[in-house]
């Protein structure tokens, strides 16, 4: 959940990107889709030029002239990958479990300001705002820079600097699609096939597959957070806490399928959303819930892999999702993770330091 941010500009107002999820990948926490903003709506559907034009994109001359300054940008103590679990703990360390076979799980011992492992490049943000990762030997090193806040993807990874530019690093055929131009944004979120960022206005930009960094989709806003999963990606209604969401097909931002029914959100409101690739979690005032494993969209049997099957909680303040695994964290920072019936690395066996902490 992103923290508070000072924008810079003619005028000297600040704006404030609220709570964000942890759900983290989220986001998370992050979505809705009965909004009457959102892009479901078929009115706005069915305009595509909306969502691309020219005028409303991120290289607009109007928004190139409005600069960010931003502090670093503290989300949720969870974040969690394919297989594998993270916890940023009130030390500043990590402690990872599951899958370890490229060294995902075996961050290395320094003190972080935030953590994002996201699909597959796990990163922290050292107290120097240099960003450290691990993982894949073959991986290229993060560059030297300031960042505020990072944003894992598919193989690649994607930070803001202070002025809110996107910089992105480990990048290649394989990777998310990312650039090292771009913005300015007051936050940034990435998963396997598309990053989105919040402008300073409010309005969402999106680029990916088929879409470059410098040409985005927009959404009009504004929104206050964003989550993006494998497939598709959700944002928070600054005005309503509604959640919206949408699934990029061919260079567009279209509206989701019915029949997956991570994107249909039980409920408005929610302060964390985390997305990965077929379920979602999300808190609303400490209530832990998930959704989306019995979504009609997927192969039969994917609800036994138990990642909605979520224990009562209801003071929850960090929430984080994985391929069929979730994690939360209750306000006395112990973790519980569920869900792994499916390709069982450990991603579900909390540290016991960390099942009962206080």
């Amino acid at each position: 959940m992103p923290t508070a941010c000072d924008l810079g500009g003619d005028d000297d107002d600040d704006a404030v990107v609220d709570d964000d999820d942890s759900a983290q990948a989220g986001g998370d926490d992050d979505s809705a889709a009965g909004d009457d903003d959102s892009a479901s709506d078929d009115d706005d559907a069915s305009d595509d030029d909306d969502l691309a034009d020219d005028d409303d994109s991120a290289a607009d001359d109007d928004d190139s002239s409005v600069t960010v300054d931003l502090e670093p940008i503290a989300t949720g103590a969870l974040s969690l990958g394919y297989a594998y679990s993270c916890l940023l703990g009130a030390d500043g360390y990590a402690t990872c479990w599951g899958q370890d076979g490229q060294g995902q799980s075996s961050p290395p011992p320094v003190e972080f300001l935030a953590i994002d492992v996201g699909a597959g490049k796990p990163c922290g943000l050292g107290l120097d705002q240099a960003p450290v990762c691990w993982g894949p030997a073959e991986a290229e090193e993060p560059p030297s820079a300031t960042i505020v806040q990072l944003s894992s993807g598919r193989g690649a990874a994607c930070g803001l600097t202070s002025d809110g530019m996107v910089l992105c690093w480990s990048c290649g055929p394989n990777t998310i699609p990312c650039s090292d131009t771009g913005g300015p944004f007051t936050f940034l979120d990435s998963g396997a096939s598309y990053s989105c960022g919040l402008q300073p206005d409010g309005d969402l930009a999106c680029w990916g597959t088929g879409v470059p960094l410098e040409e985005p989709l927009i959404v009009p806003g504004p929104f206050d957070d964003v989550s993006v999963g494998w497939y598709d990606l959700c944002a928070r209604h600054a005005m309503t806490g509604e959640w919206s969401c949408w699934s990029p097909q061919f260079g567009k931002l279209e509206p989701p399928t019915p029949a997956y029914g991570h994107l249909d959100f039980p409920a408005d409101g929610y302060e964390q959303v985390s997305l990965y690739a077929y379920h979602a979690c999300g808190i609303l005032e400490g209530e832990l819930d998930c959704w989306g494993c019995d979504g009609e969209g997927w192969e039969d049997g994917w609800e036994d892999t138990g990642a909605c099957d979520h224990p009562e909680m209801d003071d929850a303040v960090s929430v984080g999702t994985g391929l069929t695994h979730s994690c939360a964290q209750a306000a006395d920072g112990s973790v519980s993770c569920w869900g792994c019936a499916w390709d069982d690395f450990g991603q579900c066996d909390v540290p016991e330091e960390l099942t009962g902490a206080r």
